[in-house]
């Protein structure tokens, strides 16, 4: 998201932020479009332009979250393997990453189709 214009950065943040607070209070199924975007201050309209439905809102959000959570623990076992600065220690990461990764995508998965807040 790096190259992306300012302006949809802050769309989508403000989006991804309103999800968020709205999935501590209510499921994902309770949760509608216009509800997301009144607690966003975002159009429904600029929504539509960027994303087709919620499914593909909260497809976009776990993707972001799941790069963001990928680059932060590459980044911190990295600080304390200096093996992993090199392409073959990259490709030799524990699996503690993989399981971290796993449990992430868990979390979201219960929380998105149960109705369970994220632990």
């Amino acid at each position: 998201m790096s190259g992306t214009d300012l302006r949809i950065q802050k769309t989508y943040a403000a989006l991804t932020g309103a999800f968020i607070d709205l999935l501590q209070i209510k499921s994902f199924e309770q949760i509608t479009v216009k509800e997301l975007c009144d607690n966003a201050i975002v159009r429904t309209a600029t929504f539509y332009n960027h994303f087709a439905d919620k499914y593909a809102f909260a497809d976009f959000v776990i993707r972001d979250m799941l790069h963001f959570n990928a680059i932060t623990e590459m980044l911190r076992i990295s600080a304390a393997f200096p093996v992993m600065h090199t392409t073959r220690g990259f490709f030799q990461m524990p699996s503690r990453y993989w399981r971290t990764t796993r449990n992430f995508c868990v979390r979201w998965h219960q929380t998105l189709c149960c109705g369970r807040s994220p632990v």
